[in-house]
């Protein structure tokens, strides 16, 4: 998000403060990531550093998910693991208003504590709460960042898609946009995976009725780097806060992007 900021400044000449873009929270479950998280945010003592994701849900409802995982191949086919995930799914979704909670914490790398899932209040004002500042322009663009793991959906990797158990962090994620966009709580939700990841159809289902959905298949080589690293980016746009002003299709989108970068 910074080099973009910083791109945004040397390419286009906008005029953007070096404080416009302030990361509150950061997650991640790998021993490794959360190293370069932790050094991330050690410029600032107001980030958050959590571990997985599902760790902010309360205890009945990761207790119902470990109970709801399918055991592996060979004790179960497939088929039968894929539904068992999409059961998983379904139950997140059906119950996701009372999954994520506005007062829900998760155990923080960064301050050795349990601290609060999302800042609810805006940056700069601690007496304001982003809904009730909805209507004034006072208040932070509230963005979601996020890169869907694409182990189960790489060419290199073992092609299990929603068989995977990568669908269980990748449903609480989705839920969880759903409820705070519905709670004008977060404007713009971006997300990246390798290009066989059905962008458009994963959050268009899941988040077309509140949000708008774009996105693009792009890589360096379109950039003349000399490699081939091709990720489909999505971006949910919460269409009670926001209004998407560009191009429709994936292949405008993708040539639109190019033009300006």
């Amino acid at each position: 998000m910074h080099l973009a900021i910083d791109g945004l400044r040397r390419v286009h000449g906008v005029q953007i403060r070096e404080d416009a873009c302030v990361f509150r929270r950061v997650s991640d479950k790998d021993s490794l990531a959360l190293e370069v998280l932790m050094g991330l945010a050690s410029h600032d003592d107001t980030c958050c550093v959590f571990g997985d994701i599902a760790d902010r849900l309360p205890q009945f409802a990761r207790d119902w998910i470990e109970a709801a995982m399918p055991l592996p191949v060979p004790s179960m086919s497939s088929a039968e693991i894929k539904d068992a995930y999409a059961d998983i799914k379904n139950w997140i979704l059906l119950h996701k208003e009372n999954l994520f909670s506005d007062s829900a914490g998760s155990w923080c790398y960064k301050h050795k504590q349990v601290c609060p899932a999302h800042p609810l209040l805006s940056i700069g004002d601690d007496a304001k709460c982003l809904a009730s500042s909805l209507q004034g322009v006072n208040r932070p663009l509230m963005v979601n960042v996020a890169g869907v793991s694409c182990t189960p959906w790489s060419s290199e990797g073992a092609q299990e898609q929603t068989a995977s158990a990568c669908e269980v962090p990748h449903s609480i994620w989705l839920a969880e946009r759903i409820v705070r966009g519905s709670r004008n709580q977060e404007d713009i939700a971006f997300v990246e995976c390798t290009p066989k990841y059905p962008m458009e159809d994963t959050l268009g289902r899941e988040l077309g009725s509140t949000h708008h959905v774009v996105s693009m298949t792009f890589g360096p080589e379109h950039l003349g780097w000399p490699t081939k690293r091709l990720r489909v980016m999505g971006a949910a746009i919460n269409m009670a806060t926001c209004v998407w002003l560009g191009p429709g299709s994936p292949q405008e989108i993708a040539e639109d992007f190019a033009a300006k970068f």
